[in-house]
């Protein structure tokens, strides 16, 4: 399992679609509580040349953290989509902000008895029946599909052994921060480390989870640092969950400038900082 993969929170079971574009296969995951597991694995086509897409045009596969916006039957498409299509949230804010541009990024089916690798303008493609199946797991705007040359598994282990010493120690890498899950006024997306995520205040904002590379979520907390969702109990500097009023539930003396225009999002693993993001708030009309 890839390292950042973590279970979602509750007793629902979700998913997580991850295509690794150097094996051209898209992988199905069922996540629950603190697990994630493959259930199953589909032959894909990515796009015809390597690495990142950037313009509009150059024939690469874009990677990042995706939404499945919308699915468009096959009889509204020609025939090369196949049984049908989800367009992905290409580019979103975070491409937008590396200077990316382009659109029409889907994950479709396709007519062709074989699927050629690495044949396509940039699309993820992957068989008819494949697509059709892969479609009893998609919830729109909710599944992530996370795209990437290709995403090691399992945790790195360095053996620390001196010759004079006793059992060798072993020590995994310390995580970092991937990306956050969110929903803004009820729409989901993805903010990276270090981000700024801007606001209009007054806007709902909840923060749903954030995954780590490498993965692991005993002792993971979420902080908004200027709130504090449980009012009615301790501060236990766990936010993830609570729909948060911008304009009403963000204490100006705890944000970064001290004037409520700036708040830090931290993620801790055993008061570890793995990672942070910036709400950056802005009033209506300016």
């Amino acid at each position: 399992m890839p390292d950042f993969l973590v279970g979602m929170e509750g007793e629902q079971s979700s998913h997580i679609l991850l295509v690794e574009k150097r094996d051209q296969r898209l992988r199905l995951y069922k996540c629950q509580n603190a697990n994630c597991q493959v259930v199953k694995s589909y032959r894909c086509s990515t796009g015809q040349k390597e690495g990142d897409k950037r313009r509009v045009g150059d024939r690469r596969t874009p990677e990042g953290v995706y939404f499945l916006v919308d699915f468009k039957r096959d009889k509204d498409l020609a025939p090369e989509y196949g049984a049908g299509a989800f367009p992905l949230d290409y580019p979103n804010p975070i491409d937008r902000g590396k200077g990316k541009d382009g659109n029409g990024i889907w994950l479709h089916g396709t007519n062709k008895v074989n699927l050629p690798s690495t044949d396509t303008k940039g699309c993820v493609v992957v068989s008819n029946n494949d697509l059709l199946d892969l479609s009893r797991y998609i919830r729109l705007r909710e599944t992530p599909t996370v795209i990437k040359d290709k995403y090691r598994c399992g945790q790195v282990q360095v053996l620390l052994k001196s010759p004079d010493s006793g059992p060798t120690e072993t020590r995994s890498a310390r995580p970092r921060l991937s990306y956050f899950i969110l929903e803004l006024n009820g729409i989901r997306r993805a903010v990276t480390d270090e981000e700024d995520l801007e606001v209009v205040r007054g806007d709902k904002l909840r923060i749903v989870d954030a995954l780590l590379d490498p993965g692991g979520r005993d002792g993971i907390k979420v902080n908004i640092v200027g709130y504090v969702g449980d009012k009615k109990g301790a501060n236990r500097g766990e936010d993830r969950g609570y729909l948060i009023d911008t304009a009403t539930d963000l204490m100006p003396r705890y944000s970064v400038d001290r004037k409520g225009n700036r708040y830090v999002v931290e993620v801790k693993l055993r008061d570890h900082l793995c990672g942070r993001m910036f709400i950056r708030l802005w009033e209506a009309g300016k």
